[in-house]
């Protein structure tokens, strides 16, 4: 079987999403097995610093950061192309596959937040996925969800088949892990980082509910005489106005420090040094950042989404998004109570190793297989016996 990824979203600084794709490849690479993968990307993408041993990566002609071109790949060259490299299937990890293909199609939809909550999203992103999920989930043979959150989402609102999809948790990179010291203070001082801080991770957007947590913090500030930081790693995004507005309004800025985009290789440094993860998030179809805090051994506190709740469990403190006051409790108990932060500590950890790239691949290509067996095309198997030629070249079914 040889199956043609899609990551055309990749480029630019990673989000989320943007680190799942990547996350997922890397584990296809180091599978055992016969299975072939073709993974396309745009021209503004890097290669990955460890080169696949067996994964192919192909360079489309298209950016990422232009949307109607990357529509018009994804729609109608991509298919064509792949099946000229000789796949058998496509595998959309970001949101969509072609609404007609030559070619059976598994798509990866983490959440419909375009659908249920546009108003949290870019006009233009709940413009394009209200047109384009509902087809891609159609078009699929299977549909790969993150948790049972998002897939009683796509049964109830999308009225999906049940047994189209497919939860399969995104795994936690080997990064994401106690450090010692010494690694820890060249973080700490890379970034000037004070020695007490609570942390936020993501980007600044409407969805995040950043001002509800900039508000709980302001009061234990005043109340409590905490000197402690708010530290918030992660890039601007749409109406991430209002968030510096606040700041500045409380005359906050000595206590609250916006680090920007951090790369991948230090969030592990910023986890280890914080007293704790605030996670106010509105909504979200998974939620990385709580687990990889608890994979570095660092207490965290989410909101009571379902999906988050989902995957953090009893290894977590929650608290309801907006509830300003149940937020100020938990996160009291989380910075200062210390049989607490132990246990949570502990949990956090065994939690977070439920969670890993290579079981996450094995079950994609589970999938794979099963939806190629779905569309009735016996003629993969016989061409798997007789040999489709070199990844890079034309499969003989051409």
């Amino acid at each position: 079987m040889r199956v043609a990824i899609n990551g055309l979203l990749l480029g630019g600084p990673a989000s989320g999403v943007h680190r799942c794709i990547r996350g997922l490849v890397r584990a296809l690479d180091q599978l055992d097995g016969p299975d072939e993968f073709l993974f396309f990307t745009g021209m503004g993408c890097r290669r990955d610093p460890c080169p696949f041993q067996r994964v192919r990566q192909h360079r489309a002609w298209v950016t990422h950061g232009f949307r109607p071109w990357r529509i018009l790949y994804d729609q109608a060259l991509f298919p064509a192309v792949a099946r000229l490299r000789g796949a058998h299937l496509l595998h959309g990890p970001g949101y969509v596959v072609p609404a007609f293909s030559c070619l059976p199609a598994v798509v990866t939809v983490y959440d419909l937040i375009a659908l249920k909550n546009p108003e949290l999203c870019k006009d233009s992103n709940a413009l394009h996925y209200r047109w384009a999920l509902p087809r891609s989930i159609r078009s699929a043979r299977r549909v790969i969800v993150p948790s049972e959150a998002v897939k009683q989402d796509l049964i109830g609102l999308m009225k999906t088949p049940a047994e189209k999809v497919e939860v399969i948790p995104p795994g936690l990179d080997e990064t994401f892990r106690p450090l010692n010291d010494m690694e820890k203070q060249g973080v700490r001082t890379r970034y000037g980082l004070p020695e007490k801080f609570i942390l936020f991770v993501g980007n600044i957007e409407p969805k995040k509910n950043l001002e509800t947590l900039i508000k709980v913090f302001y009061a234990l500030k005043l109340d409590r005489k905490l000197d402690h930081q708010l530290v918030v790693a992660g890039q601007k995004g749409w109406k991430c106005q209002k968030v510096f507005d606040l700041v500045k309004e409380l005359e906050f800025e000595t206590h609250v420090r916006f680090l920007g985009y951090v790369p991948e290789e230090d969030l592990a440094g910023l986890y280890n040094l914080a007293d704790c993860l605030a996670f106010p998030s509105l909504t979200e179809g998974f939620g990385l950042p709580p687990l990889e805090a608890m994979a570095c051994g660092t207490p965290v506190v989410t909101s009571e989404t379902p999906a988050v709740l989902e995957a953090t469990g009893d290894a977590a403190l929650h608290a309801p998004a907006t509830d300003a006051k149940t937020w100020r409790e938990r996160l009291e108990q989380a910075m200062l109570d210390r049989s607490l932060r132990r246990r949570m500590r502990q949990l956090g950890l065994q939690q977070a190793t439920r969670y890993t790239w290579k079981q996450a691949a094995e079950r994609t290509v589970e999938v794979y297989h099963r939806a190629l067996e779905s569309s009735g095309d016996r003629g993969v198997r016989v061409l798997d016996e007789q040999g489709t030629g070199g990844p890079g070249g034309q499969g003989q079914e051409d």
